[in-house]
């Protein structure tokens, strides 16, 4: 070999993957890969570089039909290619394959099932979004800036009546398409490719009718859990305490005391949490699932519940180390969150690659 070998290995609990190769080594070997499928038969010709796309020649039947082929390595066979430039032998943890594109399976054919896994990963989750952010802190802060300018913008219009709150809705069904896009950022990142502004609106450009079926869902049941809650508030505590809680009454005119009120919202609040939580489970991973593991939206949403339902342990620990950083990033006026919410993006992609990709080391 006459030029050194290149690569970046991923940290995701011991999954090993080669971001970069040497480009005329690789090259080399994808061409010898085309040869032998045309002395097989499986092409009609000798293959030959345009760029870098590997291309093979047309019959006069694909010519006149104008078939535009363009000859493709596996990956598979491009990541045997790795191995044998870097010297390594394939461990049995190792994906032979890509990691979950278009479709409904993992590498190597694996059905997209959720495993189980330590509670320490709920902490590692943490150190992989960490080690996400690091190499492209400038851009991460960049899509936080402009995602905030969104927010603003959408808090100014959301003043105007009906046509505010149709916005708001309107943010919730959006909500799924720009964690979509966002995964597709974090996967370039894992993988050694710069993360742009791009990314952030890449699910309008792909899967857009899934993610968007994804967020309609979530905000379809959560309007239907407040509907719920505020149903069985009438129902406890009667008609009037609705005006109390808008502010369009007062205690003397209902005859309701401050308690009351006092212990309505918090059950109210307490009740609609617990409706919530199966929801926020089941929509945790369902953005990923369905950008990055190409599933259906109800498929990816009930694949991410099992997801969460089945590592309980390791999302509450989580969620702690979470509340302490969200603690102290609201201390500095707040200017924390311009670091942890991209952080929390990262460690939501790092979650659904652990519980979801990782397979073979369950």
């Amino acid at each position: 070999m006459t030029a050194p070998l290149a690569a970046t290995i991923s940290t995701h609990h011991r999954r090993v993957l080669i971001v970069e190769l040497c480009g005329a080594e690789i090259k080399r070997l994808c061409y010898q890969e085309g040869v032998a499928a045309a002395r097989s038969g499986v092409v009609p010709g000798q293959p030959f570089w345009s760029g870098d796309v590997l291309r093979f020649p047309l019959t006069a039947g694909q010519q006149a039909e104008g078939v535009n082929l363009v000859g493709a390595v596996s990956i598979r066979t491009l990541f045997r290619c790795a191995l044998q430039l870097s010297g390594r032998k394939t461990m049995a943890n190792e994906s032979t394959s890509t990691a979950a594109g278009p479709g409904t399976s993992l590498p190597g054919g694996t059905a997209l099932e959720p495993r189980t896994v330590e509670a320490g990963r709920g902490a590692s989750w943490w150190v992989e979004g960490w080690r996400l952010f690091t190499p492209r802190v400038g851009m991460w802060l960049l899509i936080a800036l402009i995602l905030v300018g969104l927010v603003c913008l959408l808090g100014l219009v959301s003043l105007i009546p009906f046509i505010g709150q149709l916005l708001l809705l309107a943010c919730d069904v959006l909500g799924p398409v720009f964690v979509g896009g966002l995964m597709l950022g974090c996967r370039a990142v894992d993988r050694g490719n710069p993360l742009t502004v791009a990314h952030l609106f890449a699910g309008f450009s792909q899967r857009t009718g899934p993610l968007v079926t994804v967020g309609l869902i979530y905000t379809g049941l959560t309007v239907l859990i407040s509907v719920i809650i505020v149903g069985m508030m009438i129902a406890i505590f009667g008609v009037a305490i609705l005006g109390m809680l808008t502010g369009g009454a007062d205690a003397t005119q209902t005859g309701i005391s401050l308690d009351s009120v006092v212990v309505a919202v918090l059950l109210g609040f307490l009740f609609f949490l617990l409706l919530l939580l199966p929801l926020i489970m089941s929509i945790w991973f369902a953005p990923a699932l369905v950008m990055l593991g190409g599933m259906s939206p109800t498929a990816a949403m009930k694949a991410s519940f099992h997801g969460c339902l089945r590592n309980v342990v390791p999302f509450l620990v989580y969620g702690v180390i979470w509340l302490v950083l969200a603690i102290l990033a609201s201390i500095p006026l707040g200017l924390g969150w311009f670091v942890l919410a991209p952080v929390t993006i990262a460690t939501l992609y790092a979650s659904y690659c652990d519980v979801f990709e990782d397979k073979a080391n369950a």
